[in-house]
């Protein structure tokens, strides 16, 4: 363990019984920070799933409210929030995709990892902003590739991209490349899907 709190965590863990659960519970109020939340999420789910998923996002929550949060303690408490299920958060985030006129690569990772297609919009919104950087543009594209064939906006996405490369013949063939399955997305299309994509290297 990383430290004396992490090394009680383990203890609890390992006694069991109501009495050191309870305590534990009682611990995920206090986590210090993104690991050892973290880390006390991983033990308590040892020992129940279920019990102990409210109180661990807020507590996720809380740790990200703070205005001191770096990104890699910012990544991690995404991450959690996204295992335990809390499209609520990862809904309720989805005007934060730009900031300060960058895309946050870490709440676009976060939104298409807990609300999978319906992060859509979001990325469809920030794509079409005249302001977007061309590299956080390509970035939101690559992240609609898997939505290509089966949503309408990523579909505008990808024609407004296919377009802008012109006659880059290197640039188009690799977006055509990710719709034949060689690249994102290109695990588990339906027969619909894959038509849609046909049609576009035809």
């Amino acid at each position: 363990p990383a430290s004396t709190r992490q090394g009680l965590i383990e203890v609890l863990g390992d006694i069991g019984g109501d009495e050191a659960i309870g305590l534990l519970g009682q611990l995920v109020p206090t986590a210090l920070d993104a690991s050892e939340l973290v880390y006390m999420s991983r033990v308590l789910q040892g020992i129940d799933e279920s019990a102990f998923r409210n109180v661990t996002i807020t507590t996720a929550r809380n740790l990200l409210a703070s205005s001191e949060i770096n990104n890699a303690d910012k990544r991690q408490l995404f991450d959690l929030l996204a295992q335990l299920g809390d499209t609520e958060y990862a809904a309720a985030m989805q005007n934060n995709l730009i900031v300060d006129g960058r895309l946050d690569g870490t709440t676009l990772d976060f939104l298409v990892r807990s609300l999978g297609e319906g992060a859509m919009p979001a990325i469809y919104s920030s794509f079409m902003d005249s302001n977007i950087a061309q590299q956080d543009q390509a970035r939101l594209m690559a992240s609609a590739m898997n939505f290509v064939g089966s949503n309408t906006q990523a579909n505008e996405m990808f024609n407004t991209a296919l377009n802008a490369v012109g006659d880059n013949q290197g640039l188009k063939g690799m977006m055509l490349m990710g719709l034949s399955g060689a690249g994102p997305g290109g695990e588990g299309m339906t027969p619909d899907v894959a038509q849609n994509r046909l049609n576009y290297l035809n």
